[in-house]
C-alpha cells in the first residue's frame, strides 16, 4: 500500500546464502532493487556492465534494467530489496558499488 507521505514503498526483502556456482539469469525488476554482499563476492551485471562486489558492498539497481547476479570468488551471503521510490532523488547512487 503507497502512502504518500513516505520516500518509498518497501515491497520485498529476503536473505540468501549460495555457493560458488551462483549464477542467476539476466532478468528485470519494475522497481528499485538494493543488492547487498554481507560476505563473499558477487559480480553483478547490469545493461552489460560489470559490478565487483565484496563484502559489506551494495549496489542500486534501477527499474527495468537488465541484471544478473553470479559469484565471482566466494559463496555470497546477501541482502535484497526491491522498493518503489516515490520522491528520493537516487541518481547519484543509481549503479554504483556503495560501501554499507
Amino acid at each position: 500500500m503507497y502512502h504518500a507521505d513516505l520516500p518509498i514503498s518497501l515491497q520485498r526483502i529476503g536473505y540468501r546464502e549460495k555457493g560458488t556456482a551462483y549464477s542467476y539469469a539476466p532478468h528485470r525488476h519494475e522497481i528499485y532493487q538494493w543488492y547487498c554482499v554481507l560476505y563473499g563476492t558477487v559480480d553483478m551485471i547490469v545493461e552489460d556492465e560489470r559490478y565487483q562486489l565484496n563484502a559489506e558492498e551494495s549496489i542500486l539497481i534501477p527499474p527495468d534494467a537488465i541484471r544478473s547476479p553470479r559469484s565471482r570468488e566466494r559463496a555470497p551471503g546477501y541482502l535484497w530489496a526491491h522498493f518503489g521510490n516515490h520522491r528520493l532523488e537516487l541518481d547519484a547512487i543509481v549503479n554504483r558499488v556503495l560501501p554499507t
